[in-house]
Parts: C-alpha cells; structure tokens; sequence
C-alpha cells in the first residue's frame, strides 16, 4: 500500500511560531524546537571531538554533559579545501572545525515510530557539510519520517593512510571518516526513538561520497544491522586497496618533507595549515580519499562481498544520471588536466570496446559517455545485478535524465541534478544556479513524484506515488525506471555492461 503524502517548502515555514522542545538524550537533555509540527535539532553531537589527541583517530563516545544543552545551530563543517564542480557548493561558507562530528534531526511532531532516514552529504570525501541548505530534512519530516543529516571527517582527517607514515598506532587512519559513519549510525540506534523514529526502520541515504560510503558499508561487518534500508545515489562501489591508501599517504609525507616538515608534525600542526597542504599536494589527484578494504572495517572488497550475500537483508535503491561525468571533463570548463579520447583510448582497453557505440557521437559525448559508465553506472549495475543473482531483498534501479532547465548546465542531467528533484528543492538558490535553472511545471511535479517515491520507500512501501508510473522491482525484469520529462521502464543495458568484463 503506497502512502499519500504531502510536503511543504522550507520558504512556507518562516512564518510559522516556533515553541521549544526539550529531550532526554544517551548523553544529556538537548532543546531544540517545534515549528508546523515538525521538531527540530541542529548541532548534536554523536562523537567527541576528533582534535589533539584523537587526531587521526577513530571516533569516541562523547562526554556526557549536565543541564540543557541548546541544539538551534548547526555544527561546523568538517576541514575541508576547495573542489572543483557541485562539491564546491558543498559546505557554502559554513564555518570549518575539527570539531565537527555532529547531526542534525527534523522529526514529525505526532507521537511515531516514524521511520528514519540518515543522510550522508557527498563531496568525493574530500568537502561537504550536513548544513547545506539544500538538506533540509522538514521536506521528510512533512511525509512521517525522522530525517537525520550527518557530519563525519573529510579529506586527510579521516581517510589518509597513516599506519605507515606515522606507526602501528595510527594503521586504519583511512577508515575514520567511515568509521565517524558507524558511529552516527549507532547513535541513531540508541537515541532515535526519543525523537519518534524506529531504530528497526532506518534507511542510509547518500549521493556520489556518500553513496559510494554506503555501498562500502554494505561490505563491514560493524555496520550490520544499522540500517536495513539504502539509498545510493550516483554511488556504487569506488574503494582503495590498502597498497593504494599507502601510495597517497606517501605522497603526502614527501611534500610535507619537501616543506620542511616531519611526519610527527601531522600530530599537532594547526589545522588550516594541514589543509592547505592537502589542497596543494592532493586536490588534482582524483579519488585520493575512498573508503579503503582489506582493513578491519571492510575486509572484502564490497563488490564481491555484495555478490557473496553481504547485506542480502537491506532493501536498495540505486541509480545515476544520464550525463553524470560532463561536469568532471575539463573542456567543459572545470579544473583539472586535459583529457582527450586519445587519452582515454590509450589509458583504458574498454574506451575501444565502445566504437561501436560512438557511431554518430561527437568526441566530447564519446568522452562523457564512457567516463559516466566508468566511473558511476558500471559499478551501480553491477551492485545491482549481484543482489538480483544471489535473491537479495528488493531493489529498484533508477537513471535521471531529467536536464536542467536553464543555467550552466542547460540541457544536461549531470552529477548531483537529481538532489533538487529528491529534497523537492527546486527554488534553492544553489539549485536554481547551478543544477536546474528556473524549474517549470514539469519539473516541479517531477520533483514532487520523486520525493514522495523516495519518502515511501523509506517507509518500507515500493517506491511508487500516487497517479505515477509503478515501479518494478529489478531482479524480476532488469527494469531500470527512467525520470525525465515523461517517466518509463527501459531495460538494463547488460550487453554494455559486458564491456567492462
């Protein structure tokens, strides 16, 4: 049975009173407030703060404080440097900290339990914040549903190599930033039923980074049981090997040798300066910070964990955008070092397996084309096809096509496009400027069809709406379902997917 659900906009809200609203936490009390029969909370903190001597280190249990502590402010976004693309929206400004292992929580007012969506903010785990604008969880709260936006360790702080730099103490550095994930996940299962929400129905949701964290986490032994539903947007598996973490690591350590520097110095040197020097050594290095396997954390490569029946229990939903890589190509405008189809042919056998695709393209749609299979539809289908071969629960497969309107990327669905469509955000200002242009009728009950069809998957329903096309499971036809102008079924492409085999 689908539920019928309604949401409002966050500029509909600034009108209404606001009361407060204390709870009794793990921890201590917390105040936040209630406005429109939504209960929110900014800035709570699931982890002590990763600084001096936790540096470097898994996240703790933060300490427990007494009287009531204010939640009405977010927390700082994680240390993070500058990223070219949709990641250079992603904290906005926001103040920078260290200290940044804090959530945020929008809740329906009425009595629950409501089921619990956690969301996890891309950013190639190198930028992001759980406060950007776009993630306001009042657009959930509307449809019944406890809606939590995470913070976690970004960039060199939380997924760095470090066991061989810096000694035995710090092996696993990389996995922090996923293991400050875990952490906000069992927070959510100690303490989200005083909000309302069921710790038996929570749902990890994410796009690109977080995504991409997800399906790792599909993988850890750790993260089983804490969530039973997954949202993977323009996710899929992108993982290091630990010979591969340990290359990053050492090409951080010589330029910090290069800058007079010892290893040592990481402990206590000032964070802006740290950061400055993984934005000089690192940020035109690609994917430098992935979630790392053959470690404690995730022992086996997800993919084939997925494809051996981890995670078989959690429900899927999965999918990419049509033309996810133009925004990476830097002959589009953004930063980075040339690539040309020669490159690519010359540097990846498969760019060849797809002539006869090409036929009719020009070279720039060859590039994002096969870029877009590379780096974000290959492993999603994949992740798809393993849990339909091995009788996993449900999953539903999606691809957005949908091209913004107007703007920079005008007649495109790239990377991030569909976040607007998802948080039924299609007016905020950084959706409007960069992902979308002015949004028409069409688009707005696209986005309305889209966040209702997520909301009911949350909720444990088929992710379908009112009126709207029904969405197959995958495993029983291959059907992906298409958002665009008109929504449709298309089959799976499993002869491209060949390609990479």
């Amino acid at each position: 049975m689908t539920a019928k659900m309604t949401g409002t906009s966050a500029d509909d809200l600034q009108n209404f009173e606001e009361t407060p609203c204390i709870l009794a936490l793990r921890d201590g009390e917390i105040r936040g407030i209630e406005r429109d029969s939504v209960r929110i909370f900014k800035g709570v903190p699931f982890a002590a703060a990763p600084v001096g001597d936790l540096r470097f280190r898994p996240p703790q249990r933060p300490t427990p404080w007494s009287g009531v502590r204010e939640a009405d402010e977010y927390g700082p976004a994680p240390m993070q440097g500058g990223l070219s693309g949709t990641a250079s929206l992603a904290y906005l400004g926001a103040p920078r900290s260290e200290d940044c292992l804090y959530l945020n929580v929008w809740a329906p007012a009425a009595p629950g339990p409501h089921p619990v969506l956690v969301w996890i903010f891309g950013g190639s785990n190198q930028t992001g914040s759980a406060s950007f604008p776009l993630f306001d969880g009042a657009v959930f709260a509307r449809r019944g549903i406890a809606c939590v936006t995470i913070s976690y360790r970004v960039g060199v702080y939380g997924f760095l190599e470090l066991g061989e730099v810096l000694g035995a103490d710090y092996r696993g550095s990389s996995e922090n930033g996923l293991r400050d994930i875990v952490a906000a996940l069992e927070w959510v299962q100690e303490n989200i039923a005083a909000f309302g929400g069921d710790p038996a129905r929570v749902t990890a949701g994410g796009e690109s980074a977080g995504g991409m964290n997800i399906c790792s986490l599909m993988a850890a032994p750790a993260a089983r049981d804490l969530f039973q539903s997954a949202i993977v947007q323009s996710g899929g598996e992108v993982v290091a090997s630990l010979e591969e973490a340990n290359a990053v690591a050492r090409i951080f350590n010589e330029g910090l040798l290069e800058a007079g520097g010892v290893a040592s110095d990481l402990l206590a040197m000032p964070a802006e300066e740290i950061t400055t020097l993984q934005s000089r050594l690192l940020d035109g290095r690609p994917r430098s910070f992935r979630g790392v396997f053959g470690g404690d954390l995730i022992p086996v490569r997800p993919l084939d964990a997925i494809a051996q029946g981890a995670s078989s229990q959690v429900r899927l939903l999965i999918g990419t955008n049509r033309d996810e890589s133009i925004m990476f190509i830097p002959s589009t405008g953004t930063a980075g070092p040339q690539i040309s189809n020669a490159d690519l042919a010359a540097n990846d056998p498969v760019f060849n397996r797809y002539a006869p695709r090409f036929a009719g393209l020009s070279p720039l749609e060859q590039r994002v084309r096969f870029m877009t299979a590379r780096d974000f539809w290959r492993s999603s289908s994949q992740i798809a096809l393993a849990r339909a071969r091995q009788g996993a629960a449900e999953t539903y497969v999606y691809r957005f096509d949908q091209t913004a309107a107007t703007g920079a990327w005008a007649g495109r669905a790239v990377h991030a496009a569909e976040l607007p469509y998802v948080w039924n955000a299609l007016d905020a200002p950084s959706a409007v400027a960069f992902l979308t242009g002015q949004a028409d009728a069409g688009r707005r009950r696209l986005g309305a069809e889209i966040c209702d069809r997520w909301a009911n998957f949350i909720h444990g329903h088929p992710p379908d709406a009112d009126g709207a096309l029904p969405w197959p499971r995958f495993d029983r036809d291959h059907a992906v379902l298409l958002f665009d102008e008109k929504v449709r079924l298309e089959p799976l492409d499993e002869a491209e997917l060949e390609l990479w085999t």
